[in-house]
């Protein structure tokens, strides 16, 4: 009977070992996802600072409505992109209905 009391306790014995190794290797594997994270910011970080060398001295409010500002700008732009091409679908549009019409009254002239 000890015999497999004592199989109990160290099959116990595994699983909490075998536990503790789960729990290390998660918290293993959320270390390096962060790593992989903090990395690719510092990376995205560098450009920017290359490209906009003022905003080293920016603090973070000023930072975050800069950034607040480049996404509304290119919405801007993205919008003035979709007038311009309606406007300019429009105008082409336009010129194809007067050349149809010019091309009728020429022909009924020249009838």
């Amino acid at each position: 009977m000890k015999n497999i009391e004592e199989k109990i306790l160290m099959a116990e014995e595994e699983i909490k070992q075998l536990q503790n190794k789960r729990k290390k290797l998660i918290s293993q594997q959320k270390e390096e996802e962060r790593k992989k994270i903090d990395r690719c910011l510092y990376e995205k970080g560098g450009v920017f600072e290359s490209i906009f060398t003022e905003s080293k001295e920016l603090t973070k409010d000023e930072f975050y409505q800069l950034i607040t500002s480049l996404v509304e700008l290119k919405e801007s732009m993205s919008e003035l992109r979709d007038k311009d091409y309606k406007t300019t679908r429009t105008i082409k549009d336009t010129k194809r209905v007067l050349m149809l019409k010019t091309n009728l009254l020429t022909k009924q002239r020249s009838i």
